[in-house]
């Protein structure tokens, strides 16, 4: 009897303790998903302020068009941070949603260049854009998705690519029909990733043994988010890369 009584009591023990966990974690996220909104928005203000000003950067002088630049870099840095931290909480409480419509990737493609053409242009990288389209179509088929999570998977891999190739190479974005749907590959000529590393590389947190090539900052969050959302388009993505030659990840997404 007594064996049965500290068993159940130490059921007990372990059920209050999981309680205590399941709260701390609910918690957790209630205070990381109300900074990171709180956040959001004055870093936001901060950004459409440093464009305003860089629409102008020709009344700039060289030391100042740099400084703004940085801070350009620093505020996106926090910005993308922030947007991380959001998607994380939404991962975890199963409220990363879809909201679905008709999607031309291939505009994405060309959003996501422009977005990042001051990254790459600042270290002199070559960004190529592919696109095969049908023969007697303009764009390729539309495919039914959500526009703004996969703009947050194609700015998370071309952002990841500038970030680990050095100054000078170059990057291919490839858009091509393929059976049953659309690939997307980023290839970029950077420092590529040890083979016995790949297996985590959609990790939480994952950090890596290879470093920017140019002092930028990661999160370690990017690419298991980019996971996250690729599965629940019920695609797929996929990476390949060996050291000193570069890295490829294509995306596969049903049409």
């Amino acid at each position: 009897i007594k064996e049965l009584e500290a068993r159940v009591n130490s059921a007990l023990r372990l059920k209050k303790a999981l309680d205590e966990l399941k709260e701390l974690n609910e918690l957790k996220n209630q205070f990381l998903g109300m900074a990171s909104h709180d956040i959001k928005s004055p870093v936001s203000r901060i950004e459409r302020t440093v464009e305003a000003i860089l629409k102008n950067k020709a009344s700039l002088a060289p030391e100042q068009l740099e400084q703004i630049k940085k801070i350009k870099e620093e505020a996106q840095g926090v910005f993308n941070l922030i947007s991380d931290l959001l998607n994380v909480v939404k991962i975890e409480t199963g409220k990363m949603g879809l909201e679905l419509e008709k999607v031309a990737l291939d505009k994405l493609v060309e959003e996501v260049f422009r977005m990042n053409q001051m990254a790459a242009e600042s270290k002199k990288i070559v960004v190529d854009v592919q696109i095969d389209k049908e023969v007697g179509s303009a764009t390729l088929p539309k495919i039914l998705a959500d526009p703004a999570r996969l703009l947050e998977v194609l700015e998370n891999l071309l952002t990841n690519a500038i970030k680990f190739t050095p100054l000078g190479k170059k990057i291919t974005i490839h858009l091509k029909k393929v059976k049953g749907g659309i690939s997307l590959s980023i290839h970029d000529e950077g420092v590529g990733i040890p083979q016995n590393e790949l297996p985590r590389i959609f990790d939480r947190f994952a950090r890596l043994s290879p470093q920017p090539t140019y002092g930028e900052k990661g999160t370690g969050l990017g690419l298991s988010i980019c996971k996250q959302i690729v599965d629940l388009h019920k695609g797929k993505i996929d990476v390949q890369s060996e050291v000193g030659r570069g890295t490829t990840f294509t995306v596969f997404l049903p049409s």
